[in-house]
């Protein structure tokens, strides 16, 4: 009995040392020769990958009524930066509005084909074809992107197919 005891004993510390050993040795980088830094992406950071981009963030910004809390993973990137940012349909679709610094849509609309969205964070202005779109207080020193979704489904028709 007593034998088995410290067979158990030892076999429970030979796993603690052998889990302990490599979150060592994962912390340390040991092992690891694909010399990408490791870099972490969480889940509200990530642009497009397996399902719907999730963008909410939790920064104090103007966000449009009625405005889709995300993007669908088939949306594209027509443009991005700070400053002014332009797109124009080629075909029907929706486009929307992501503040990446505050990491959440912040406009979104319904566009047909050869609408031209202009976007000037400076003015704080979002046009659609030359006339405004809202009046959102956009923050003229963060960085945007300008999706596009082909298609006849609106944005929030899509959100609630999820």
């Amino acid at each position: 009995m007593a034998t088995e005891k410290n067979r158990f004993f030892a076999l429970g510390l030979a796993a603690m040392l052998g889990l302990t050993t490599m979150a060592g040795c994962s912390a340390l980088g040991i092992g690891d020769d694909d010399n990408d830094d490791d870099i972490r992406v969480s889940r509200d950071d990530r642009s497009s990958r397996d399902d719907d981009v999730v963008l909410s963030g939790d920064r104090d910004v103007d966000v449009a009524g009625s405005t889709a809390n995300k993007v669908p993973k088939d949306a594209r990137v027509v443009d991005s930066g700070s400053g002014s940012l332009t797109y124009t349909a080629r075909e029907d679709g929706s486009v929307y509005l992501y503040d990446e610094d505050a990491r959440r849509v912040v406009w979104d609309a319904r566009l047909r084909q050869d609408d031209r969205v202009s976007v000037s964070a400076d003015d704080n202005r979002v046009e659609v074809n030359g006339r405004s779109a809202t009046s959102i207080d956009l923050k003229s020193d963060h960085n945007f992107r300008l999706y596009f979704l082909e298609g006849l489904k609106s944005t929030k028709t899509r959100d609630s197919d999820r």
